[in-house]
């Protein structure tokens, strides 16, 4: 017993110590402390680059969407669903997260057999992590605007 009581005493004194260590560097930190500034933006525009995974629940669709460039607040690359490949362009704002792309449709069998005058389909979103989440519309079909998400797959190395 007069053991553990021994013990316990060490570690309660080394505890003390090191807490009154902390307190007397308080007042050493804070007068010397710099304030903190916020400067981290929304996203990073070179994370949009790469692979995403689309989802469209309204249809059960699941297209992909490549960002292979991504500077001056443009992108490009390619969407790729079940009528085919299509290129894309558009912008994005580095401050909001915001983004708008443009899938040109035009030469897919559907724009051909609806007749889609302009065969350009836009989707809006705003990044958040590695999720673009917003909507996307065909013009030729203005009333059907459906919910799009996409999560961004992993760079492998």
């Amino acid at each position: 017993m007069r053991l553990l009581s021994k013990r316990s005493g060490v570690i309660l004194s080394a505890v003390t110590a090191a807490f009154t260590a902390f307190l007397t560097c308080l007042p050493v930190l804070s007068q010397n402390a710099t304030p903190l500034v916020g400067g981290v933006s929304t996203f990073e525009p070179h994370s949009l680059l790469g692979k995403w995974n689309g989802h469209i629940k309204k249809f059960g669709r699941h297209p992909k969407l490549y960002i292979d460039t991504c500077a001056d607040g443009q992108i490009s690359g390619t969407y790729k669903g079940i009528f085919g490949q299509f290129p894309v362009s558009g912008q994005y704002n580095d401050e909001t997260g915001a983004i708008t792309m443009y899938v040109d449709f035009s030469k897919s069998k559907l724009a051909r057999f609806k007749r889609f005058r302009s065969g350009r389909g836009i989707i809006e979103a705003k990044v958040s992590g590695t999720s673009l989440i917003g909507y996307a519309t065909v013009q030729d079909l203005a009333a059907h605007q459906v919910k799009w998400e996409a999560t961004k797959e992993p760079n492998v190395e």
